[in-house]
């Protein structure tokens, strides 16, 4: 079996145990309360998800490599149009999150916990498969099972508070 093969089943497999997870099965019943704390929380990560990059992106030898990255981060942050994160901003808004009470929030322990282990995948290693480990954890941390997040965290919020996939600016895009 070839390491692409092999990488997808990898891949599929981590997919299949993060929707396992007992927070993401009984996410619907999540209390409201629960469900806007969580979402305040992501927005931690959500701030730390460009210097994330960068920090892979300096580490790289790859070209190719450097310029998928710096486009990622250049669609993040558009020149003219807002934000990413000013998009969750407005999607955190329209749910009933004020602008107020998600700027002045604090990470948690465990939040703080997550920025450190994500920070940890693209430590910079003299290692011959530095590029190629980097590019797979952000791969997958950063774009595979956000999107899968996502396939939970969308309909609740459509659900919940009528952010449909045509108002949403961050969540549904």
């Amino acid at each position: 079996m070839g390491l692409m093969r092999r990488f997808s089943l990898y891949e599929d497999n981590l997919i299949r145990r993060f929707h396992e997870h007992p927070f993401f099965v009984q996410f619907s019943t999540l209390s409201e309360r629960s469900l806007k704390e969580y979402l305040i929380q992501k927005w931690f990560l959500s701030q730390n998800f460009v210097p994330w990059y960068d920090r892979a992106i300096n580490g790289l030898h790859d070209a190719e490599a450097k310029a998928v990255l710096k486009r990622i981060v250049q669609d993040e942050t558009p020149v003219g149009a807002p934000s990413h994160r000013e998009d969750l901003l407005a999607d955190l808004e329209f749910i009933g999150i004020s602008r107020e009470e998600v700027l002045t929030a604090r990470p948690r322990r465990d939040t703080l916990q997550a920025i450190r282990k994500l920070n940890e995948l693209v430590d910079y290693a003299a290692d011959p498969d530095y590029d190629l480990r980097v590019m797979s954890a952000l791969r997958t941390a950063g774009e595979i099972l956000v999107a899968e997040e996502y396939r939970h965290v969308v309909p609740e919020l459509e659900r919940r508070y009528g952010l449909t996939p045509e108002r949403s600016r961050f969540y549904a895009p």
